[in-house]
């Protein structure tokens, strides 16, 4: 435009003083003026777009870190330099017991340590005073035994500091489970090395008894082979455990499938004379590894026989299967008029080795309940207001069967 200008200037005879060389330096200059703008202009876009992109994922990962903390089974408190709490998760809020009306949205309202656990905010004020010392894991007894470890957010100790606190007891059930696996694990090669000097003792008795020629010869033979049996269904419970392979679900009617293993059951168990009665919703189906089901039904209509002796009258045992619930899931529960476990002991019901009787070897509930785990069962003992002992088993969902009939029931023969 300046070059145009001044060529038409120049045609008319009109002289600015403005040559064609400095018209075409001006030209150029603005041309380059033009070209930086622009190219800052995108290149401010860009860095709006770097910037916004890293705003979301900024956002993403502080909501990412508060589900963790939210979902996790360890309490996490962040503390200020003036020891008022920042932040506190469900887990610390509900180990330390901070009242509700200290809670604001999403965070703490910066109550005092002091006013929360003052054990805790000792702690902390004996922790800044050597932060390098064994102090940043301690244990604070009031009003629950907990475990906390301490932690800088920053270089300087006296700045604010995470709070990690555990309860002594979770710690301790976890520890618990993991030496009852190294002892299962231990327990599971000495079953396999007992196995050939049991064989052994069994063959020995066997030839024994060919030769036994008085009642008092056979009578401890008798017990030599009563008690050669005990241990060597205590060895195959060991191995069964040791040994579990996984479940192998199958859709099945439970109408027809219970019936089919009372008749079983009623077969070779010695019964002398218990009754066991049988309820079942002939529209009752699950998917489950049957395998698994039966023995963890026979597990429990053993323990039914052996532990449900009412103190008087006749023995007797119902198993009544039915859909519970808004969800129509199917539960099993194995009934019997006996006397009951002690309250002070059912706590220990499923624990290996636990047994009330003196002849019980202690894994036949444990091995129940860890096959109904294993198939998303839920296996629970309580004693109803009827008296009676009750074994729930609760499926996770209901199953749909292929067909239905009208409700059934299997009295005792």
């Amino acid at each position: 435009l300046l070059l145009g200008m001044n060529f038409w200037d120049h045609r008319l005879g009109i002289e600015l003083g403005v040559s064609f060389t400095q018209a075409g330096l001006n030209g150029l200059a603005l041309f380059a003026v033009a070209i930086l703008a622009s190219s800052l202009a995108k290149r401010a876009q860009a860095n709006e777009q770097i910037a916004e992109q890293r705003g979301i994922d900024l956002a993403n990962e502080t909501q990412l870190n508060r589900l963790i903390l939210e979902q996790s089974h360890e309490g996490v408190i962040v503390v200020d330099e003036d020891h008022r709490i920042r932040y506190a998760n469900p887990a610390a809020i509900r180990v330390l017991r901070i009242p509700l009306e200290n809670i604001g949205e999403g965070t703490l309202s910066r109550p005092p340590l002091a006013t929360i656990n003052p054990d805790l905010n000792n702690a902390l004020h004996a922790w800044r005073h050597t932060p390098d010392s064994d102090l940043s894991e301690t244990h604070i007894a009031y009003p629950i035994r907990l475990h906390v470890r301490l932690r800088p957010l920053t270089a300087d100790p006296q700045g604010p500091v995470v709070l990690f606190i555990e309860d002594d007891a979770y710690l301790m059930e976890k520890h618990q489970q993991e030496k009852l696996a190294a002892m299962g694990r231990l327990t599971a090669s000495i079953a396999h090395e007992i196995r050939n000097p049991l064989s052994a003792i069994g063959q020995a008795g066997q030839l024994l008894e060919q030769t036994a020629d008085n009642d008092e010869d056979r009578q401890m033979l008798d017990i030599v082979r009563s008690q050669v049996a005990r241990i060597n269904q205590l060895v195959e419970n060991v191995l069964t455990t040791a040994k579990r392979k996984q479940p192998q679900p199958e859709h099945i009617a439970l109408a027809p499938w219970l019936h089919d293993l009372l008749e079983r059951y009623r077969s070779h168990a010695k019964l002398d004379g218990i009754k066991i009665d049988l309820t079942v919703d002939p529209n009752l189906c699950a998917r489950i590894d049957p395998g698994h089901l039966e023995q963890i039904l026979i597990i429990l209509l053993d323990n039914a026989r052996q532990h449900g002796k009412p103190s008087v009258g006749g023995q007797h045992i119902r198993l009544d299967a039915q859909a519970f619930g808004a969800q129509h899931r199917p539960r099993i529960e194995i009934r019997d008029n006996g006397q009951g476990v002690p309250e002070d002991m059912r706590h220990r019901l499923f624990e290996p080795f636990f047994s009330t009787h003196a002849q019980g070897h202690g894994l036949g509930l444990f091995i129940a309940r860890e096959l109904a785990e294993a198939n998303q069962l839920g296996l629970n003992y309580h004693h109803d207001i009827h008296g009676e002992r009750c074994f729930r088993i609760t499926f996770p969902r209901q199953e749909f069967c292929r067909t239905a009939t009208a409700p059934e029931t299997m009295p005792a023969p």
